[in-house]
């Protein structure tokens, strides 16, 4: 559960600070842009003011272009002011990923380009390297019968914020391709002691 009023920003910012992985420049693009449409500019001004009382800059976004190798520490920084600056809830959270594949031209015409669902999840999956140094997505088992899906995400470990949100563009993708309602759920979770995250999705 998500408290925003127990949230150390200061001491989170630094832990993260010390993620070494990198992660292209759209996820940070898309959370300004998410907070802009929904908070307006003052939303964005409140969580750069909150970021440097906890003696932290965000950099220039202009500068960064969606390509570009950026450090796997900002995008969930800026995410975590957010859910300190907006009180945000795992909802919220989950929504927020869901809306990145409404607004991504370039993901919908990958899922409308492949036939089948199992195949759209594997080919994602086997893209994940495309915009994250870190880390590893598999298909642990896709079984159409039980209408079950299950993911497993390998070597990497951001922040549990980041758990929900993947989970929600992952539903996301699933519900597109489907034509269905997905339910998710994650089942184990490194940051409860286990070796990976597995994240379990219905229909």
């Amino acid at each position: 559960m998500i408290d925003a009023s127990q949230i150390n920003l200061k001491k989170e910012i630094e832990e993260l600070k010390k993620l070494s992985g990198k992660e292209r420049g759209q996820d940070i693009k898309y959370l300004i842009n998410y907070t802009q449409e929904k908070y307006g500019n003052e939303g964005i001004k409140n969580i750069k003011q909150v970021l440097i009382n906890n003696n932290y800059t965000l950099p220039d976004i202009d500068e960064i272009n969606n390509i570009e190798w950026i450090d796997e520490s900002i995008p969930t920084i800026y995410m975590l002011a957010m859910v300190k600056v907006f009180n945000l809830k795992e909802r919220d959270l989950f929504e927020m990923g869901k809306n990145v594949i409404k607004v991504n031209n370039a993901i919908r015409l990958f899922i409308q380009f492949f036939i089948t669902t199992e195949t759209t999840v594997k080919k994602a999956c086997k893209k994940w390297n495309k915009y994250y140094s870190n880390g590893e997505f598999k298909v642990i088992e896709y079984n159409k019968k039980k209408k079950e899906c299950i993911l497993g995400l390998y070597n990497f470990k951001k922040h549990p914020i980041t758990c929900i949100y993947l989970m929600g563009v992952i539903s996301k993708l699933l519900e597109m391709s489907l034509g269905k309602k997905i339910t998710a759920k994650e089942t184990k979770c490194m940051f409860e002691g286990d070796p990976y995250h597995e994240f379990v999705f219905n229909w």
